[in-house]
């Protein structure tokens, strides 16, 4: 008799649900830097720090307090279900109400469509912002077992949701990849060769990471890879920046966003090894 079982792989799972645990915490604290931003910069102008201080101080007291609220409870795992369903719908409503209308007003503006990453793109913002909620929502409704109250039909559909909200982005980001090549060749650190030939790498792991995530076809496997490529975006592209331009706020921040989006992709990666595990096991016998 042929067994197959989990128990035979158990070394290669521990290490890769350590590398899924630590990316995940990524996510949550990358909410909490942004948090601390609104608390310590509440006054800032509105285009100074991106993509949510708005005009009101009051607010970005009251936001930043709930954005380090919900990090703390994600990051420690206590009504973690709660906190990330919460943060995954407001920042959905951000990214609808302040700058789904901005992109729709500026179709025919090449500006918002060519800055990737970048501060003050409401194109970026929207991205961003409904990739980061899609990543709140699909760690709502991942973990069965840390969500007592709530209807387990209800966080697996919102996790779902969360999961083709996080991926639809990555094919805008991927199709920008090949329709302004020049601008993104400004990105690329002069000591990488083959500019173009890695833009186009980059555009079609966005895109087939982006399929792959939202049909859940080897979604753990392109989540992880995605995860990666983020993570190498902060070492290669944003900490040389922010070393250079160490008291740029927006720096700063566009850096934590790009760890928020790998800390995202870790996210979807672990719920996905989370529905392999309790799928159920496939046995052989002769």
């Amino acid at each position: 008799m042929v067994e197959m079982n989990d128990g035979q792989n158990s070394q290669r799972r521990g290490a890769l649900a350590l590398v899924l645990e630590v990316g995940s915490f990524f996510f949550p604290l990358s909410i909490l830097v942004f948090g601390i931003e609104h608390l310590v910069f509440a006054s800032a102008a509105a285009d100074v720090m991106y993509p949510w201080v708005l005009r009101s101080p009051a607010w970005n007291y009251a936001f930043g307090a709930l954005l380090v609220s919900v990090s703390v409870s994600i990051g420690i795992r206590k009504r973690a279900p709660l906190a990330a369903g919460l943060l995954g719908t407001i920042l959905c409503l951000y990214a609808l109400v302040l700058y789904v209308p901005r992109v729709a007003a500026n179709l025919h503006d090449p500006g918002p469509w060519t800055r990737i990453f970048g501060i003050g793109s409401p194109l970026a913002a929207a991205g961003e912002l409904l990739a980061m909620s899609g990543a709140a929502w699909v760690l709502a409704g991942g973990r069965a077992e840390n969500r007592p109250g709530f209807p387990a039909r209800d966080m697996e559909r919102m996790g779902r949701l969360g999961r083709v909200l996080f991926a639809a982005p990555m094919v805008v980001f991927g199709v920008q990849h090949f329709l302004y090549p020049a601008f993104l060749a400004t990105l690329i650190p002069s000591w990488i060769p083959w500019h173009s030939f890695w833009e186009d790498v980059v555009g079609a792991a966005f895109v087939a990471a982006a399929v792959s995530i939202a049909t859940n076809k080897a979604t753990r496997m392109a989540a992880v890879l995605l995860g990666a490529m983020f993570g190498l975006f902060v070492l290669v592209l944003h900490v040389p920046r922010v070393v250079e331009a160490v008291r740029s706020l927006d720096e700063w921040t566009s850096a934590f966003v790009a760890v928020a989006m790998s800390g995202g992709a870790f996210v979807v990666a672990e719920a996905a090894s989370a529905r392999r595990r309790s799928a159920p096991k496939m046995r052989i016998t002769a």
